[in-house]
């Protein structure tokens, strides 16, 4: 006796069996593509961390994801010849759709490794941007992600008024008009006008003027030539977060920029560059915090700048106008004097959200890294600025990630002093040396004008017991890990910036702090665990001698 086949629930299955069977084979295309584009080192970096936990889900995830359809799949094609049950439509649907959001979710972090940077062509500032910014002077051209400070610099400004004629400069020797010489833009949208001083002679003072910003002569010096002693110092500042006046948003940038020109200026020196270790503005797409932070930082005129970009200058635009201000890679290296330093982009890679980076050992940012640190050129100082700390005490704490892929290799090439931003309060730590050199420093600069991060300071798990805290002080460490425990030397919770001098026989690296969080609070009046970025007027200022910063901490470090 035959079984009667029922030819409707045939017809049911068959679509079932072919979504199935795609959605296998789409798991097992996903896998490979993911490692495809990072890389198989970037498995063994996920399970000698504290993430192994991720990489695992995923594949996990995947096989189950593979083995169900394929399952599912065949249920049916038996189902349709001996006419037994089989699942139904919408308990199907049901387990593909929740099986099929959950693998998304946590295959995100590999999709955005495969996203397309955005167009520089489509920034908003290059389309709808209305005030005047700059002049700025800033280091470059690039040549194969190099520049030398002694031999070149850019200067450009920003007009929202396009003119049909090419843009010029004065520029010379001398701090007279009439003596210099006029230099045509060699970049320029209409509106951003850049120009390319090349052929300088190394430890040179120059002088300019830009037409339409006034009568005034401004000027730079030029780096010491390239692999020279003499000595040099510069500023380093992070996670400004410039952005629209009021409540959280409100940056005391400018208050800090200033107190370190008064300081430097009472010592007797100025700068000869600025670092800005990330975070400029507080969203990069929005267009006011951009005029903002140029306008508090009007010594960018005549003082360069060098950047690396946060996570907060590509939120909403993916960098679009970070890249279109300053016209720079997104990774380089610049070359001043007896020192190389190296500007990492913390978002290379897999797994990258705005707090948490990967940066894999097979991405071409790591093996540019890696070949330029090996290269010798009689450098007799390496830095590195990265916005992601790889070791912290703040609120994210040591990257183990990060730790994982560059721990090691600074220390075997020699890296003297690593600058990051991101976690808002400033940390130091001195590694642990070889026989012919001292350990890395690596310091977190501190907020050089957002929002402290204090509510770290309440958590009940990992509570700072201290405002200011220290390995060898009776309270002790609120954070402990294996680097914490052994390199920790002195962290705060302040506004401040990093002043970094670098000599023929040291580098010294001081902390100065500007504000810290007590004083802060008394100024304020406030509830230490309730409070808001308040506005400080001038005579606030002068009453609580914050118009100079004081040096609260300095780590030498010999060649």
């Amino acid at each position: 006796m035959t079984i009667p086949t029922d030819k409707k629930n045939n017809s049911r299955l068959l679509p079932w069996i072919i979504i199935h069977i795609s959605l296998a084979v789409f798991a097992l295309l996903f896998l490979a593509a993911a490692v495809m584009a990072a890389g198989t080192d970037i498995i063994r970096i996920y399970l000698e961390t504290s993430y192994k936990h991720y990489p695992v889900l995923l594949f996990t995830l995947c096989g189950v994801f593979f083995l169900m359809n394929i399952t599912l799949a065949a249920w049916g094609i038996i189902a349709s010849r001996n006419n037994r049950g089989y699942m139904t439509r919408r308990s199907a649907g049901a387990v593909t759709l929740a099986m099929a959001l959950i693998f998304m979710y946590l295959a995100d972090p590999f999709l955005r490794m495969l996203r397309l940077p955005a167009d520089p062509a489509q920034a908003s500032a290059r389309e709808r941007f209305w005030a005047r910014i700059g002049p700025v002077v800033q280091f470059g051209p690039f040549t194969d992600r190099k520049t030398d400070a002694s031999s070149s610099m850019v200067v450009w400004y920003f007009d929202p008024v396009r003119n049909a004629e090419p843009a010029v400069i004065r520029f010379g020797r001398e701090p007279l008009p009439a003596r210099m010489a006029a230099v045509t833009e060699t970049i320029s949208d209409g509106r951003r006008h850049e120009f390319h001083l090349t052929g300088l002679a190394p430890s040179t003072r120059y002088y300019y003027q830009v037409p339409g910003f006034g009568s005034k002569v401004r000027s730079f010096r030029t780096g010491p030539a390239r692999g020279t002693g003499g000595s040099f110092h510069f500023i380093a500042v992070g996670d400004t977060d410039s952005s629209r006046k009021g409540g959280y948003a409100y940056s005391y940038l400018r208050n800090v920029m200033r107190a370190a020109m008064n300081t430097c200026r009472d010592q007797g020196r100025e700068p000869d560059f600025l670092v800005h270790a990330g975070d400029m503005v507080r969203t990069g797409a929005d267009l006011d915090a951009w005029h903002n932070l140029f306008t508090s930082l009007d010594m960018l005129g005549e003082i360069p700048i060098a950047a690396a970009p946060g996570n907060h200058d590509f939120l909403l635009d993916r960098g679009a106008n970070f890249r279109y201000f300053f016209g720079q890679p997104d990774y380089y290296v610049l070359e001043h004097g007896s020192a190389r330093i190296f500007f990492i982009h913390s978002f290379d890679g897999p797994g990258t959200t705005l707090d948490g980076p990967v940066i894999t050992t097979g991405s071409e940012q790591y093996r540019w890294i890696r070949r330029e640190l090996s290269r010798t050129g009689g450098w007799k100082w390496t830095i590195v600025v990265i916005h992601i700390p790889i070791l912290s005490t703040g609120d994210y704490g040591v990257n183990e990630l990060l730790a994982a892929q560059y721990f090691e290799l600074f220390g075997k090439h020699g890296v003297d002093l690593v600058i990051s931003g991101h976690d808002h309060n400033f940390d130091s730590f001195l590694t642990d040396g070889r026989a012919d050199r001292g350990g890395t420093i690596y310091i977190v600069t501190g907020t050089g004008g957002s929002t402290l991060d204090s509510y770290i300071m309440d958590r009940s798990a990992r509570r700072w017991l201290d405002w200011r805290h220290d390995r060898n002080s009776p309270r002790g460490l609120y954070q402990h890990d294996r680097y914490t425990e052994a390199y920790h030397r002195y962290g705060e919770l302040s506004w401040g910036y990093t002043d970094v001098e670098v000599g023929d026989s040291a580098l010294s690296v001081s902390y100065y702090r500007w504000l810290d969080f007590d004083t802060f609070i008394g100024i304020t009046g406030q509830n230490r665990h309730r409070w808001d970025m308040l506005y400080l007027t001038d005579d606030e200022l002068a009453r609580h001698n914050l118009l100079r910063a004081v040096r609260v901490k300095r780590i030498d470090r010999m060649p």
